[in-house]
């Protein structure tokens, strides 16, 4: 069974990838359709201004390649800031720090095997201790 928390966490990273790969497929229209660059060219100009690096355009920009480079520069930055953000309340989410402990937990009980858990050494508990020395030599 999986964990709830692990699932939503699963799908707004899913929803995260999405975006990025709405925004790259945004910016290589853009460039396309406003600039009338090849395919590789957008392509270019969209990772390079995504990806803040400011390498040289690959031919000068008029004023609506300017204009839409504007746009998408802020809605890489919008995206770059909202996943930061939602990484950073993830690192820090007690959900995640529990479900690393119960995966240890499970880990270190899924490699037991042929083992006995005696609950209290009374009366009781003293007798099946012996019992278990004298038949399996288990805790001798």
């Amino acid at each position: 069974m999986k964990d709830p928390w692990l699932i939503g966490t699963s799908r707004r990273v899913l929803v995260l990838v999405f975006l990025l790969a709405l925004l790259a497929t945004f910016g290589v229209s853009g460039y396309i359709l406003v600039e009338h660059f090849t395919f590789l060219e957008a392509l270019y100009m969209t990772v390079i201004t995504l990806s803040t690096v400011g390498f040289t355009e690959v031919r000068p920009l008029d004023q609506a390649g300017r204009i839409f480079t504007i746009i998408l520069i802020l809605m890489g930055v919008g995206f770059l800031t909202y996943s930061l953000i939602y990484f950073s309340q993830l690192l820090f989410d007690p959900n995640l720090i529990e479900l690393f402990l119960r995966r240890r937990l499970k880990k270190q009980l899924d490699q037991l095997k042929d083992h006995y858990i005696i609950c209290g050494y009374g009366q009781m508990g003293q007798i099946i201790v012996q019992e278990l020395n004298v038949r399996k030599g288990v805790l001798g």
